[in-house]
């Protein structure tokens, strides 16, 4: 081969590999364009079907949440409103409700104290040791939920998943904290206070161990979980929250007792007089927890 024939052989080679490296890099982009239309065609579907069933998260569509749960109230409620907010007008015997708050004490917690005392419903606090070191009004808070009417339960000192649930020992951990916690309670309330009712974090059914069952009856303790959720953790508008609690109660045929979980956020403390006005409607007295109270 000649000096002229090898020149054109390398420069047909070069031309190769560029062509190659072309068509190769073409090939990479309509991929990737694939993919990206793939994943937004995805998440619009899913963003979709969340609308659908009322799971939507914050976003544009919290303002028109909002707005639907305070139409809604007005109108399927106002004729109870124009009668005392403080009755249950009515009643029906035998049907409870207890309003629980999950994770306290918070910024939150005065203003769900303020609708309780607006509207004369009483609630059950299951406090966090954790939570209670932390704030300096943890002391004027727990007394003030005594002092209204409303009653305290232990939720743990950590809510620590693994301390309260993974290995050996765990049980026994569990009770401890507890224990701890009710210990601090009664340090920082005014009037002689001690109490057995608990919560378990993230509840019993997921948690539990049958070891957990008779480390906590051997304490004297009595957990109680829930059987309506508001979702409050996940839903974050009022409306979502109000939405979640009185579509349970319905689906489940209105039980003779509700045991309805909350936290304490600011969509919480804007969704609950709705929902303590719907309980009213639909015959519960809203009533304080009793020691010795046994959970359906």
């Amino acid at each position: 081969m000649d000096m002229y024939t090898d020149d054109r052989y390398k420069r047909w080679v070069r031309q190769k590999i560029r062509r190659s490296i072309f068509f190769t890099l073409i090939f990479i982009m309509l991929l990737i364009n694939t993919i990206l239309l793939s994943l937004l065609l995805f998440n619009r579907e899913v963003n979709d079907c969340q609308d659908t069933n009322g799971y939507s998260s914050v976003g544009n569509s919290s303002e028109v949440s909002i707005e639907e749960y305070e139409i809604e109230h007005e109108v399927l409620h106002a004729e109870y409103r124009e009668g005392s907010a403080f009755m249950n007008a009515n009643t029906i015997p035998g049907k409870y409700a207890f309003l629980t708050f999950d994770d306290g004490p918070s910024p939150y917690t005065q203003g769900i104290l303020n609708v309780l005392d607006e509207k004369n419903a009483p609630g059950i606090f299951f406090v966090i040791g954790n939570n209670i070191e932390r704030r300096s009004d943890s002391a004027q808070l727990l007394n003030q939920i005594l002092d209204d009417g409303h009653y305290i339960g232990l939720h743990t000192m950590t809510h620590d998943y693994t301390t309260l649930y993974v290995g050996e020992g765990a049980p026994a951990r569990f009770v401890d904290e507890m224990l701890e916690l009710n210990e601090l309670v009664a340090t920082i309330i005014t009037e002689d206070f001690s109490t057995s009712l608990c919560r378990a974090a993230y509840g019993m059914s997921t948690t539990f161990t049958p070891e957990h069952h008779i480390a906590v009856e051997e304490a004297g303790l009595y957990c109680v979980d829930w059987n309506i959720d508001s979702r409050d953790w996940q839903q974050r508008t009022a409306y979502l929250v109000y939405q979640n609690v009185t579509s349970q109660i319905e689906t489940q045929g209105f039980p003779d007792e509700l045991v309805i979980l909350f936290h304490e956020f600011s969509w919480t403390i804007e969704a609950l007089p709705g929902i303590i006005d719907y309980l009213r409607y639909h015959g519960y007295t809203i009533i304080a927890y009793t020691p010795g109270h046994k959970f359906n």
